[in-house]
């Protein structure tokens, strides 16, 4: 079932269905499975970060990674677009101390 909803995200996401991709994807977060909700949180940061041009979102998208799959291979990514999305509001200097988990 997870990875049927991972399928209907990307497609969504390739027809320019981007609002939708993004409630795929944290629909598949709410379901806490430890291999599909990270990749499904660091898709939502990219496509807040890049088609929505949505910061705010981006970064709290990146936190909620970094408080709950704080060992997941995917948070230094996560913290990386963090970092981007706090750049792109001026707020760069934040990224010096991350977010605690």
């Amino acid at each position: 079932m997870v990875k049927q909803r991972w399928q209907l995200a990307r497609r969504l996401r390739a027809e320019g269905k981007v609002r939708l991709a993004i409630g795929e994807c944290l629909a598949i977060a709410d379901l806490n499975d430890p291999t599909w909700s990270p990749i499904a949180l660091v898709e939502a940061i990219r496509l807040y970060s890049g088609p929505l041009a949505d910061p705010a979102h981006a970064i709290a998208i990146a936190d909620r990674v970094i408080a709950e799959w704080p060992a997941d291979v995917l948070v230094p990514e996560a913290r990386q677009l963090r970092c981007r999305a706090l750049a792109r509001l001026g707020r760069g200097q934040e990224c010096a101390v991350p977010p605690t988990p």
